[in-house]
């Protein structure tokens, strides 16, 4: 009799001994899932609840990354985990101390000495003693710290009323600056009312950040600029007060400070052949300039010209010109061929800090 009962309470012990170890295999695998229960001792153990969320304060190398953790009533030990290459986590983070309770709380971290302009993936994970969890995967991409070329656009305008448009795309990157030159000439005084961005019908959609640079109502030059524009195709259209001669030109940039994008500006006008206008640079800014001549070829520019905008020319005639470089200096110029009006304006646009 008595041998009979120990090998029923044997069987009893080992049957519940199994069941246990099925019961903690399915709450590994269970990703977290609420109501996962452990047994222990007479004490229920539940897994934790965690959820990935999106990365804010995003800068050029760090970000926060954030989620929230529901213990479910068992003291739960947080992680942030994170990598460049998905699925594969090179770095981590504890949170301390361990959270209690039984409801969803917020919690981050804030990480640093990461690399710029690149993608990383992370994910949120907790681990009580009802077993380990993992949230969703979730990506974000540090900002660019050096200006970079995106593209270049122009429009030859001979004559034509008010508006005026300069299509542009705007290609991918982070920190972005549009910067929108417009170099006029007419008979009589010219006024820009306004350059707004992806306007409909006239209407005032969304204005640009500022007129940034201007000189002389009558055959001047103006530089206008527009930061955060999405990757696409956007319109530029310029309001004046009559008919526009002369061109509007369009540059994307990269990795532009979204805080003050410009440094600083300045503008100019004179007659001859030396065109030029005193401007600081900084190390690691760019210099953006516009300029308009009435009669003659710009050209023999003094320090290297990345680009130049009008039918592929510097300027020519009544066209202008808009170009940007990057080195450090005072003045941005050119020479002409030839005695004639001119007239410059120039922005120092800022680099991601």
């Amino acid at each position: 009799m008595k041998r009979t009962l120990i090998l029923l309470l044997l069987c009893v012990v080992v049957a519940f001994g199994q069941e246990s170890g099925i019961n903690r295999r399915a709450a590994r695998n269970l990703g977290g899932k609420a109501g996962v229960t452990r047994t222990v001792s007479g004490r229920i153990d539940s897994l934790a609840t965690v959820v990935t969320v999106a990365a804010n304060g995003i800068a050029t190398t760090s970000a926060t990354i954030n989620g929230t953790v529901n213990p479910h009533g068992t003291a739960t030990v947080v992680r942030f985990l994170w990598g460049t290459t998905t699925g594969t986590y090179t770095d981590s983070i504890p949170i301390s101390p361990a959270y209690t309770g039984s409801a969803a709380q917020v919690t981050w971290a804030e990480i640093s000495a990461l690399s710029v302009a690149t993608q990383y993936y992370f994910v949120i994970a907790g681990l009580n003693a009802a077993g380990y969890v993992r949230g969703s995967e979730l990506t974000f991409t540090t900002l660019e710290n050096t200006i970079r070329f995106g593209n270049a656009d122009s429009v030859n305008i001979a004559g034509h009323a008010s508006p005026n448009t300069l299509t542009t795309t705007r290609g991918a990157g982070t920190n972005p600056y549009s910067v929108v030159g417009v170099a006029c000439y007419s008979p009589t005084s010219f006024v820009v009312d306004s350059v707004k961005v992806d306007s409909v019908s006239g209407g005032s959609t969304v204005k640009c950040d500022s007129l940034v640079a201007s000189l002389a109502a009558d055959r001047g030059v103006k530089i206008y600029g527009k930061k955060g524009l999405t990757a696409g195709s956007h319109t530029f259209t310029v309001y004046t007060n009559g008919t526009l001669q002369g061109s509007l030109m369009g540059v994307n940039l990269f990795g532009v400070d979204q805080t003050s994008p410009i440094v600083t500006s300045a503008a100019a006008t004179s007659t001859g052949t030396a065109i030029s206008v005193a401007i600081v640079n900084a190390s690691g800014n760019w210099v953006v300039d516009c300029v308009f001549n009435t009669s003659n070829k710009v050209y023999a520019p003094t320090s290297p010209q990345v680009l130049a905008a009008s039918n592929g020319q510097n300027a020519d005639g009544e066209e202008g010109a808009m170009s940007y470089k990057s080195v450090v200096g005072t003045a941005s110029a050119w020479t002409m061929s030839d005695v004639a009006a001119w007239r410059i304006c120039a922005v120092v646009v800022k680099r991601t800090p």
